[in-house]
């Protein structure tokens, strides 16, 4: 494991030691990463510039870590304080807007580099001048773990935001597993008005289905390079079998067959479920070794090795 003596985090799960809550996973993981002092800031603070740079400048930490995805949150008089009084800043985004948001553009050059869970804004902000590179999202696997009771056929877990590329295509494809499989295909998440619960308020409850779940769909809102969302990691880590939407670069982390099964259309899609719930020792198969591939390689501690060591 890498290590940092000294880590800022400012970001969207950060905060909560301030509060005395506890910490955040990816905190958490920080914290296992620090071998003297780690200080978070949430980005939701009052007055944020100012005590970024107070505590900047008290700590001269190491590593600064950003997770920053929105304009206005943070000015370039800060960034340029923080620049001077650590030793690396980085800024993480885990989600993906089309085209990407002016901001990361204009402030790229701030930091040493800019990660991104995907290859396409990479590749826009390397070709606009600027040090990006992609930096996985990672999962809690003391919250996504295998279980052994598997009453549920096929679950999807998904929002119906109804506004990104692939969000028709997500509707057709819940109504069609819906329409194929019946009351053996659970749907959950915000937006859909027939589904059978939201589970966005609790990882937990999430992760229960998981573990009930023999296959679980992953289809992202995106068909960007290397990109998933999380969900795709929290259904490796907890068990069941990965079948995934076949998303470019899919192949960068992923064996199809192998550790996951992809999906070409939604014809395919319906033609996999039917398979492998039909064949219950290479479902089996398949599934464990996707949970070991995440809970080697795609913990949130991985994340921050991957992070210190770049």
């Amino acid at each position: 494991m890498k290590y940092a003596d000294r880590i800022l985090h400012v970001g969207l799960c950060a905060g909560r030691v301030a509060k005395g809550e506890p910490l955040s996973s990816v905190s958490q993981a920080f914290v296992n990463h620090t071998s003297e002092k780690y200080v978070e800031i949430g980005t939701g603070h009052p007055d944020l510039n100012r005590e970024v740079q107070r505590i900047v400048q008290e700590l001269k930490p190491d590593v600064v870590f950003f997770q920053i995805q929105a304009p206005n949150i943070v000015s370039r008089k800060t960034l340029e304080i923080v620049k001077a009084n650590c030793g690396r800043m980085y800024n993480w985004t885990g989600d993906v807007r089309e085209p990407i948001p002016q901001w990361y553009l204009d402030y790229g050059d701030c930091f040493d580099c800019s990660f991104f869970t995907n290859l396409n804004d990479v590749e826009t902000m390397r070709k606009a001048g600027h040090v990006s590179d992609y930096l996985e999202i990672g999962f809690d696997p003391d919250i996504y773990k295998p279980a052994t009771a598997r009453d549920i056929d096929v679950v999807f877990m998904a929002n119906n935001y109804g506004n990104f590329p692939l969000s028709g295509y997500r509707v057709k494809l819940a109504e069609r597993l819906k329409r194929e499989f019946g009351g053996r295909f659970k749907l959950y998440g915000s937006g859909w008005g027939n589904a059978d619960g939201n589970l966005n308020h609790s990882q937990y409850e999430e992760a229960k289905i998981y573990q009930r779940a023999k296959i679980a769909i992953n289809c992202s809102h995106f068909a960007y390079k290397r990109y998933s969302s999380d969900r795709m990691l929290r259904i490796l880590g907890s068990g069941c079998l990965c079948l995934t939407h076949d998303y470019p670069n899919l192949s960068d982390e992923f064996i199809d067959g192998e550790n996951v099964v992809a999906f070409r259309n939604l014809d395919n899609l319906v033609e996999e479920v039917d398979r492998l719930l039909g064949d219950v020792p290479e479902l089996t198969r398949i599934a464990a070794k996707g949970c070991q591939l995440a809970h080697e390689e795609f913990t949130f501690d991985r994340m921050i090795d991957r992070l210190l060591e770049w």
